[in-house]
């Protein structure tokens, strides 16, 4: 029977990035024997780099069979599509030596007066939402745009301006000069697989 196994399973390619990990999907994927038996994984790293970012999800289906990560964003889900698996907290980035980062949780009134780093509007509906909310009801919020995707360069950004960053509770831990604090909101970005809009057989079939 191990034999057997051995020939009729597939390998499935997941990538894998600083930005974009594969553990949450580990933890998953080791939770379900039935695919364990019949499929093989293998992790793939690829670049964060925000300039050919578009490159690595024309990769799919060709060098990754699937990404996990946010992917709200529609240049990508025009060509891919998103199998939902949950949600992230949108958080607050900020440099450790900054005033704000002794609190535990902040309010909305403490981003007062403070740049805040975040992707650029016209892509992602949830931070399209965000941005319209904190313009209407908190102006004194000074938002500054970075683009479409982050990248290390953001974060590096963030701790060299000594300024704030919108970001996930998911990268927690992409810079040790930053920490990143929950905010007294209800946003969210939902995250999840990433394939083609047609995937491989051996996809569908898992």
């Amino acid at each position: 029977m191990n034999k057997i196994q051995e020939k009729t399973s597939s390998m499935i390619h997941i990538g894998s990035s600083f930005l974009n990990s594969a553990k949450e999907f580990i933890d998953l994927w080791h939770s379900i024997q039935t695919l364990i038996q019949r499929y093989k994984l293998r992790g793939v790293p690829y670049g964060g780099n925000h300039d050919k970012i578009m490159e690595v999800y024309q990769s799919l289906g060709i060098k990754f069979d699937f990404l996990i990560g946010a992917f709200n964003s529609s240049q990508i889900l025009f060509f891919a599509s998103c199998k939902q698996l949950g949600t992230y907290n949108v958080c607050v980035a900020l440099p450790r030596s900054h005033p704000l980062a002794k609190k535990k949780k902040l309010s909305i009134t403490d981003l007062y007066n403070e740049k805040l780093l975040c992707v650029s509007s016209g892509d992602c509906l949830n931070i399209d939402d965000f941005r319209k909310n904190m313009q209407m009801f908190y102006p004194q919020i000074i938002l500054e745009d970075v683009g479409y995707f982050y990248d290390l360069d953001t974060f590096n950004r963030c701790e060299e301006e000594g300024c704030l960053l919108l970001t996930l509770d998911a990268w927690d831990l992409i810079h040790p000069s930053l920490i990143t604090l929950p905010v007294d909101w209800s946003y969210q970005m939902p995250y999840g697989l990433l394939c083609q809009k047609i995937p491989q057989n051996k996809l569908r079939n898992a």
